[in-house]
């Protein structure tokens, strides 16, 4: 099958280039012909009013990217055309040049730009849906897209024209929602349910099964409030049994030192890691922690851990709640509250027996719904379903 996949990088590496890059290569070893369309962010010029100015109109409608569907549906014709990230430099102008085209379009949604100026619903720090009912302004008010009231109106009039439009609801043939708790927040926005489907991410190879050998519990990710570093930090005050290593950089890193240098070996700062340090240590760890304090799409590191076999001690607000199965794939905690978390990871540490068949059903977990093969057949199944329809 020939595929077109579009995709605009992001001026700092992140999930979404991860799964771009994860599915083109996993179609093509499948056997496909596939075409990659990228923009990169990097190229984005925000130097003066009148290049901010610019931006935001391409945010709306970019020509540019317009004319290069165009060209590159011309020449490679494909069954079908598959966008990941398309803000700000392609816009929906991609999703024109395509029904332009008779060709139809799928959308993953990795994140809530549709209906939330900063993608992830989240303001000073704690979940908002402001937003919500096509009040796109309150951004504006706030600022919440790059701290900036400026950049925030230009995403606020793209989420007003193109929803006025319709471009979301006729323009996108199938959007894949990453999780149900997502699909639900599309659908009550107006997105048609019958054009949403669920798929998550996936892994491009499996690690293997680890050795849960290391007497350790670990956090993998961003340091920062959203994600719960400080809920953590408190939690093991609480937690003096308890080894903890935390891998990650942020804007909270100074503070975590400062907790880290006073906690001798019980709590251990790696810094930034390499993914394949990352994947030894999840082998190694008895349980993952994912505090977060945020609506997440569908966190890479939750994966990752399954395939490890790697029990995940989570919050339980949006998504999380739905890819960690309570006592089957790890366990839930209130979210915000180190009470609630020094509570489940002493329960858990007591209890190595259903400690280990968490990590049974990790393991699982994976092998059942996060490997290649079956990202790929969830794919196919999805393409082949909207090309014959063109037919």
């Amino acid at each position: 099958m020939k595929i077109l996949l579009g995709h605009c990088r992001y001026r700092l590496r992140g999930g979404e280039d991860a799964v771009f890059d994860t599915e083109a290569a996993q179609l093509e070893r499948a056997g496909h012909d596939v075409v990659r369309l990228e923009f990169d962010n990097d190229e984005v010029d925000t130097t003066t009013l009148s290049a901010r100015i610019a931006a935001g109109i391409d945010t709306l409608w970019s020509r540019r990217a317009h004319a290069r569907m165009r060209a590159t549906l011309a020449q490679f014709r494909p069954a079908v055309a598959h966008f990941h990230n398309t803000f700000p430099r392609m816009s929906p102008a991609v999703y024109y040049a395509c029904a332009d085209a008779g060709v139809p379009v799928v959308q993953t949604l990795h994140n809530f730009r549709l209906l939330c100026a900063n993608g992830i619903f989240l303001r000073d720090g704690k979940p908002c849906e402001a937003c919500g009912g096509g009040r796109f302004f309150e951004s504006v008010h706030h600022a919440c897209y790059r701290s900036s009231r400026l950049a925030s109106a230009a995403v606020a009039l793209m989420q007003y024209v193109h929803h006025g439009l319709g471009s979301y609801a006729t323009k996108v043939d199938r959007y894949i929602a990453l999780t149900e708790f997502a699909r639900r927040k599309f659908v009550a926005a107006g997105l048609p349910a019958t054009r949403l489907t669920v798929k998550p991410n996936s892994l491009d190879t499996d690690p293997g099964l680890g050795t849960a050998r290391g007497e350790f519990a670990l956090f993998v990710g961003r340091l920062s409030r959203e994600k719960g570093v400080h809920t953590l930090v408190e939690a093991w005050r609480h937690l003096p049994g308890v080894p903890l290593r935390i891998a990650g950089e942020g804007p909270a890193h100074a503070a975590l030192a400062a907790a880290t240098a006073q906690r001798g070996n019980q709590m251990q700062w790696l810094g930034a890691v390499s993914r394949r340090e990352v994947l030894r240590l999840m082998g190694e760890a008895r349980v993952l922690i994912m505090p977060s304090e945020c609506y997440e799409g569908f966190p890479m590191t939750v994966v990752e851990a399954y395939s490890r076999g790697l029990p995940v001690l989570a919050s339980n607000i949006g998504s999380l709640g739905e890819i960690v199965i309570d006592r089957h794939t790890g366990r839930h905690f209130r979210a915000a509250d180190p009470i609630d978390l020094a509570r489940v990871v002493a329960e858990v540490w007591a209890a190595p027996a259903a400690l280990e068949d968490m990590r049974v059903a990790a393991r699982q977990r994976f092998i059942d719904h996060y490997g290649p093969e079956q990202n790929v057949r969830a794919l196919v199944d999805i393409y082949s379903s909207l090309h014959a329809t063109r037919r």
